[in-house]
């Protein structure tokens, strides 16, 4: 297999550049969103928490989630105390219906709907199957940004709405909870954000872009704020082996010691000062690009066959025929593709959802971010196209050894 594309750089996700940025704050809404007040949290998970403290569902509540989900988009639940339960999703990521409301029941207090990617869910028909069993629906926007269906901008139809904007933005954190009905503010006791907090935030940016970046100036300024933290550990007498954040830890899971932290400072800035018109062009530029030039590789098939008008695209998703785990070999070449086979949540049984079973495995996502060039997109198309040209007895061998290292 060729290593042209290793060569290529193609930046894993969004980063901080001025070409994205404005020098005034936006002050227009993302959306229209009626008078419900936003809550920023230090990550979406923890504004799905408070989300079912917001709504009223009792601890020990059934709630129904889809099949096909990222495990941190479930342990809000479990750590809440409510009883997860999951309904079917096709190969498609349309829900069954049918089935969902027939695993309702008298605990059921609460269903979660997923817009997958940036692409509208059904969520008029989950709004009826909630109105008409007196459920409380959560809508998960944390693949959304400025969406919109039938006239409706997506975050408007839940109960509570959850948004993620570091999916979309230069951001470290960032998560946004609104409320369809308000009494007042949230029950947080919210964790007051200390310099030495809001420095590691900047650095952890700062570092993501000095991924890109080989400026001087940059570096120099991220040794600066090493020598800081290590100003603060000497006073606060705090050993070098324990963390001297919460986000020293590197913990994947739900932390709990991030609970009530609000959006960091940066985050906030950077949110506020976001070229979000700028930001929702591009992606979906890039995303028409990879459409038009995958569309004559045989061999794949793409979850969506037209990008709709009021979409903005998260990643394109797309599936290589007969062939799992092709991510793998897209890594190997050089492109950051990601599948969720390694987030499935535990209680998601292959054997009752097949169809979530299969997404786990072969959904394969390419990145659509605005920080790609003509050069990155270019290197995507080729290294699809070799992977897929790849003879299927070769390409399951290199997947399984690549499975095994």
């Amino acid at each position: 297999m060729s290593n042209s594309a290793r060569t290529s750089f193609v930046p894993k996700e969004q980063f901080p550049s001025w070409e994205f940025l404005t020098a005034l704050p936006h002050a227009k809404a993302l959306w229209k969103q009626g008078t419900a007040k936003p809550h920023f949290f230090f990550w979406a998970r923890n504004a799905i928490y408070y989300a079912l403290k917001a709504l009223g569902v009792s601890p020990g509540a059934h709630v129904l989630l889809p099949a096909y989900l990222c495990r941190a988009a479930v342990e809000p639940f479990e750590v809440f105390g409510a009883s997860v339960g999951f309904y079917g999703v096709g190969r498609d990521c349309e829900p069954d219906f049918t089935e969902m409301e027939a695993k309702i029941t008298a605990r059921t207090e609460a269903i979660m709907a997923v817009h997958y990617f940036g692409f509208p869910q059904r969520i008029q028909d989950f709004r009826n199957v909630c109105d008409r069993r007196g459920l409380a629906l959560i809508e998960d926007c944390a693949h959304v940004l400025g969406s919109a269906v039938s006239g409706h901008s997506l975050g408007t139809m839940g109960d509570a709405s959850v948004f993620s904007w570091r999916k979309f933005l230069p951001l470290y954190d960032g998560g946004e909870l609104r409320l369809r009905k308000t009494s007042g503010d949230l029950p947080v006791e919210w964790h007051k954000e200390t310099l030495p907090f809001t420095l590691k935030v900047t650095k952890c940016l700062l570092d993501r872009t000095l991924e890109q970046s080989a400026s001087p100036a940059a570096k120099a300024f991220s040794r600066g704020i090493e020598s800081l933290k290590r100003a603060w550990r000497h006073l606060t007498r705090t050993p070098e082996s324990a963390p001297l954040f919460e986000l020293d830890s590197n913990r994947a899971d739900f932390d709990p010691r991030l609970l009530d932290q609000k959006m960091s400072r940066a985050s906030r800035w950077l949110l506020v000062h976001s070229d979000l018109a700028a930001i929702l062009s591009r992606r979906r530029k890039n995303y028409s690009f990879l459409l038009e030039n995958l569309r004559a590789v045989s061999g794949i098939t793409p979850l969506h066959h037209k990008l709709p008008v009021d979409v903005c695209p998260w990643v394109f998703p797309l599936c290589f025929d007969g062939m799992s785990d092709a991510h793998l070999l897209l890594q190997r070449e050089g492109i950051p593709a990601v599948t969720w086979g390694g987030v499935r949540p535990a209680d998601v049984d292959p054997a009752v959802f097949p169809a979530a079973d299969f997404l786990y495995d072969n959904l394969v996502f390419l990145p659509v971010h605005q920080n790609l060039g003509s050069e990155a997109l270019d290197a995507i198309v080729a290294a699809v196209r070799r992977v897929r040209g790849t003879a299927a007895p070769q390409a399951a061998q290199s997947v399984s050894r690549l499975a095994r290292q």
